[in-house]
């Protein structure tokens, strides 16, 4: 998907390279209205600097909370960026025909159960500002989060 920077986007991107030496992909403002950044493949701690040092100082220069992200020309491991720290298992990406359409949908395996409520988040906001964020670069119409298998052992004494 074609995406257009404006000044001020251009501006950020500028700046934010320029203290981290990391090249940015993109920037937007995402359904938080946090402002995001989207960096190259392999920049991701160059963005963030040891012990968080660098992105925390850019938080404090923008006044506002920084996010980054690493891109990944994958879908399904670009989805695993956006999850993190969030533990994910894996991702599957799927296209079905319904009538004349294809539907295109991921569907994320997290680790455990909590992982898989921060995912989804309250009411489903993170799951869809996720979706949102796929939607920037990638052709896609839902990301769905997988139920957690649990193993549950029922042992029973009956001597």
């Amino acid at each position: 998907m074609k995406q257009t920077l404006n000044t001020e986007s251009l501006m950020q991107i500028s700046l934010f390279e320029k203290l981290t030496k990391a090249k940015v992909k993109d920037c937007f403002e995402d359904d938080f209205k946090q402002l995001t950044f989207c960096v190259m493949p392999g920049q991701l701690f160059k963005a963030i600097g040891k012990d968080a040092k660098t992105i925390k100082r850019i938080d404090q220069l923008f006044k506002r909370k920084i996010k980054v992200i690493e891109f990944d020309s994958e879908i399904d491991k670009f989805i695993a960026n956006l999850c993190h720290p969030n533990k994910v298992d894996k991702v599957e990406f799927a296209e079905h025909k319904l009538w004349d359409e294809i539907k295109r949908e991921a569907i994320v395996y997290p680790s455990d159960i909590k992982s898989r409520g921060y995912i989804i988040g309250k009411a489903g906001a993170n799951l869809r500002n996720i979706e949102s964020i796929v939607r920037r670069y990638f052709k896609i119409d839902e990301i769905k989060v997988a139920q957690i298998k649990e193993d549950i052992s029922i042992s029973s004494d009956l001597s």
